[in-house]
């Protein structure tokens, strides 16, 4: 795999650069915007903070007086403690729009619950926008906690403007000119501007995207908002959805085909960034930019950081506390706090992960299982199950550099149901291939635990194939891996496992 540094310090990971403290404004420049309130109420099921709520100058606090209980000499009633103080969003300070002016040049406002929609694209299309932000607001809340209540008891609501005609929604005072010039989308607190788009999969994502930087912006001042790489990402991770039949949708899943999120392409990015000789690792995507935005590839990198930490079975529940922080500095020492001690394991598995990233990528079945508990094994003295539905598996037996080692495998698994069950033993099957090697063929590597943080996936991405009965000379000091050679995307269905032999060869 070849790779490129974007900086002298790139080998470094998160808790090494989030000290910088990036400035970004998402896809906006999140200055105060001139809006108003709508008048509509919002409920949802919402799960406690960690943590106190912390206080900042985006909010304003206010403190009922006193009340005192008279004194009665010669007995004095103590005085009635404070009541606490209330934290209030910023006002809504939204322009008020004329929808009959606006409708008579053929702009049309379209109403829900948090959205108020101004767009000059067909009533069909457009009046079915409104409702997939109040479905995603309750996600958002769940996920972030609740914003602070409004001064005046109106529940939040943002204005987005979709755009066909640019210059008429500029010829009508609706487009700024101050206003920086985007590609796509971009949001300036409650208010965010989109263009229209070809595919209406991307036109629901781009609308979802911006809604979800209104939603994290107003939550803090614009310079306590988290580095960019999270304000993009999770921007990018809401707004990436499915609807099903019924049209029920889902927000925060995993492309599982090219048809379904056409115009999205953050998958194929990727991988053409990887064949291009160019990776980013944990520290390349921590130093992106608010200008590395103006290309897709920032969104694609950062979107993927986001997933993965989001669904990694090991990292899930730390890196959803992050959205909990209320400025960046919280944010970033707690990020650091949190993930420090597993720099070596994160990097070998974002390393697996962005290499072989495909649509439907499982991570929680793909991510490394890690070496078992107290005692290890060792060479000659056990029996190591491998299981066809998860990806790299630590042995916790140790090799050495120059020695040759036996591997003898047996057993059978299951590599799918339909249309009829694959069944494969150790070499396995050669009707079907993956990586250039059969799918059910016992793999090996050996992590290399001598070489730098990238080195110690490098061999992984490289395995070794086995099969029932092998014989190998370890090129490295290192650490035993064996999987089922399957797709990423495939292992849900599997089942059964390998039991695996391996002894140092001695004669």
């Amino acid at each position: 795999m070849k790779v490129l540094r974007r900086t002298s310090q790139a080998t470094c990971l998160v808790w090494c650069l989030i000290s910088s403290g990036i400035i970004i404004s998402g896809c906006g420049d999140a200055k105060p915007s001139r809006s108003e309130a709508s008048n509509s109420t919002v409920q949802s099921e919402t799960r406690p903070p960690n943590t106190p709520v912390e206080s900042d100058d985006q909010y304003e606090p206010v403190v009922p007086p006193q009340e005192l209980t008279p004194a009665t000499p010669p007995v004095f009633e103590p005085v009635t403690p404070p009541v606490a103080a209330t934290n209030f969003r910023r006002a809504d300070t939204r322009p008020v729009r004329d929808a009959a002016e606006l409708a008579s040049v053929g702009i049309h406002q379209y109403e829900s619950k948090h959205l108020l929609l101004y767009t000059d694209i067909p009533a069909e299309i457009a009046s079915r926008l409104p409702a997939f932000v109040d479905a995603l607001y309750l996600e958002w809340e769940r996920y972030f906690s609740p914003l602070p209540p409004d001064r005046d008891g109106q529940p939040f609501q943002m204005t987005g403007y979709l755009m066909k005609d640019r210059d008429l929604f500029r010829q009508m005072g609706l487009l700024p000119d101050d206003l920086p010039q985007f590609l796509n989308g971009r949001h300036r607190d409650r208010e965010f501007w989109m263009n229209e788009q070809e595919f209406d999969y991307y036109r629901r994502h781009l609308l979802l995207h911006e809604a979800t930087h209104c939603f994290m912006s107003v939550r803090r001042n614009n310079n306590l908002l988290p580095p960019v790489w999270y304000m993009e990402g999770m921007a990018e991770y809401f707004a990436t959805h499915t609807v099903d039949a019924d049209g029920k949708t889902v927000f925060g899943v995993m492309p599982h085909n090219k048809d379904d999120f056409a115009g999205l392409g953050r998958i194929p990015l990727i991988q053409q960034s990887i064949e291009n000789g160019v990776y980013l690792n944990l520290g390349d995507v921590l130093e992106l930019t608010p200008n590395d935005f103006l290309k897709n590839e920032a969104y694609a990198w950062s979107w993927a950081l986001c997933y993965w930490l989001d669904h990694h079975p090991e990292y899930f529940a730390r890196f959803q506390e992050l959205g909990r922080t209320r400025s960046r500095p919280e944010f970033q020492n707690q990020f650091e706090k949190v993930f420090q001690s597993d720099v070596d394991d994160m990097t070998m598995g974002w390393g697996l992960f962005v290499n072989g990233l495909m649509e439907g990528y499982d991570v929680p079945r793909a991510s490394v299982v890690e070496t078992p508990a107290e005692p290890l094994p060792t060479a000659g003295q056990a029996s190591i199950p491998v299981r066809a539905d998860r990806g790299w598996q630590a042995t916790g037996v140790e090799v050495k550099r120059g020695v040759s080692y036996d591997i003898r495998a047996s057993g059978q698994v299951t590599l799918a149901q339909e249309p009829k069950p694959w069944v494969s033993e150790p070499g396995g099957i050669t009707f079907d291939y993956f990586d250039g090697l059969p799918l059910g063929q016992l793999l090996l590597a050996v992590r290399d635990d001598t070489a730098g943080l990238q080195g110690r996936a490098d061999r992984l991405l490289h395995p070794l194939p086995m099969g029932h009965e092998a014989a190998f000379m370890a090129p490295v000091d290192g650490t035993i891996y064996l999987r089922v050679n399957d797709r990423w995307n495939r292992l849900g269905d599997n089942s059964g496992h390998y039991l695996v032999n391996i002894r140092e060869i001695t004669e």
